[in-house]
């Protein structure tokens, strides 16, 4: 994960916090809760403390695991992170003049809209939906009265 972090431009210590949604057997919520080495005890704990009761006896479900990793940012990082942004530069497909569209409905209509791979968007290039951006990790949905770009750092904004 450090090395992923570093790649990307990142500077700073890594905080990394964890925590499982949890919760007894048949129940339709979850609880968040800190990974320890009590985990099951401090779920009953919080179970007892947020709904008056806990079920010590009852199968506990692990719902999600969750890794979150936090990286506090310096200046210099952040004149690193917009160096970084521009070793992405866009990448042109052969055969390809523009972007495919796909039929989507939006409020009641069906719209054309572009199928965009995020690796191809440019940082400070306006684009305007309605829009599709997919990447290895997600897809994102651009309605039509919506623009976005990309920041120096990467990030997908919408306007």
């Amino acid at each position: 994960m450090a090395k992923d972090f570093k790649a990307e431009g990142w500077l700073g210590q890594i905080h990394c916090n964890r925590s499982a949604d949890l919760r007894y057997r048949g129940q339709g919520y979850e609880l968040a809760i800190p990974v320890t080495r009590n985990l099951l005890g401090d779920f009953h704990r919080e179970h007892q403390r947020r709904y008056g009761y806990a079920h010590v006896a009852r199968d506990i479900e692990l719902v999600t695991l969750r890794l979150r990793a936090v990286v506090k940012n310096t200046e210099a990082g952040k004149a690193q992170m917009g160096a970084a942004a521009s070793r992405y530069p866009s990448r042109a497909q052969i055969g390809s003049l523009s972007s495919p569209e796909v039929s989507v409905l939006f409020d009641g209509k069906t719209l054309a809209t572009k199928l965009l791979s995020r690796d191809n968007l440019r940082p400070g290039k306006l684009y305007s939906g309605p829009a599709i951006i997919t990447e290895y990790s997600a897809t994102t949905v651009i309605p039509p009265s919506r623009r976005f770009r990309l920041d120096q750092a990467g990030n997908l904004v919408t306007l």
